[in-house]
């Protein structure tokens, strides 16, 4: 069996399902800015940008640009936990 490596995008991008599952993230709900989750993660902005693109690819986040990311599903767990298989 080999070990995983997951780059820091994927890690944020499974800490935000996290939270989303845990509604710490509403459906609906903006997420907040960028220089505010890269303080909350301890990352740079290019992991934040990965992570939200993985899950936006994923339909979990929608994107609007000069609006912000917007959470529109909780349906994720199973469709991350593949795609790193």
């Amino acid at each position: 069996m080999q070990i995983q490596r997951k780059t820091l995008a994927q890690e944020v991008a499974e800490r935000l399902i996290e939270g989303i599952s845990n509604d710490e993230y509403a459906i609906g709900e903006k997420l907040p800015i960028e220089p505010e989750l890269m303080k909350i993660y301890g990352v740079g902005r290019s992991s934040i940008r990965e992570a939200i693109k993985i899950l936006s690819i994923q339909g979990i986040l929608n994107v609007q640009q000069g609006v912000g990311t917007f959470v529109i599903s909780k349906n994720a767990h199973e469709s991350l936990r593949i795609s790193n298989e």
